[in-house]
């Protein structure tokens, strides 16, 4: 296997224990370096679900109880987007 596909799964790891222990502001940071780094980095919008639903509000009528996954998806976006920009 390709060498980036062993970080890649370390990565995966070390975020998913992160997002389960509650460590946000960790994860974030190593999340961005990856988004950066490995094409379509889904597993940063799967950590944002999985924090979601381990400590997101039951919240019926508003976006709160979602806002996890909602905020990954969207960085996930702008970092693709930019990682574009800058590697043209």
């Amino acid at each position: 296997m390709n060498k980036n596909i062993y970080f890649r799964i370390i990565f995966d790891a070390v975020i998913a224990v992160l997002a389960i222990q509650a460590l946000w502001f960790i994860a974030l940071p190593i999340a961005l370096v990856c988004a950066w780094t490995f094409p379509y980095y889904l597993e940063f919008v799967v950590a944002g679900i999985i924090y979601d639903s381990l400590f997101g509000p039951i919240s019926y009528f508003s976006f709160f109880g979602h806002i996890g996954a909602i905020a990954t998806t969207v960085i996930l976006v702008v970092t693709t987007f930019f990682r574009r920009i800058v590697r043209k």
